[in-house]
């Protein structure tokens, strides 16, 4: 089973001037403080109002962690709203 891991929500209308983000939807496991919290689960993002904005190296690192650290949203209501990380598979080989 694989999660989406980032999302990038169009949030021109929430703001006054023209930027973009990217949302990472288990974000807040990351632990990276440039990172703003998202939401009462574990989604996190970073804005943007110019494209010089976005700093590769730690776009590719949030890329990696999202994913190796993944949540089980799929049986959160049978959790009855508690989530549970899921386990890494393994990478596979290229």
């Amino acid at each position: 089973m694989e999660n989406n891991t980032l999302d990038a929500p169009d949030i021109k209308k929430a703001l006054p001037i023209a930027s973009f983000g990217s949302l990472f939807w288990n974000g807040q496991s990351f632990e990276e403080p440039k990172l703003e919290v998202e939401g009462t689960f574990k989604a996190a993002q970073v804005r943007n109002t110019d494209k010089k904005q976005i700093q590769i190296k730690n776009l590719k690192r949030w890329l990696k962690q999202a994913r190796l650290i993944q949540w089980d949203y799929k049986n959160i209501v049978k959790r009855k709203g508690r989530l549970v990380r899921l386990q890494q598979s393994k990478p596979k080989k290229h």
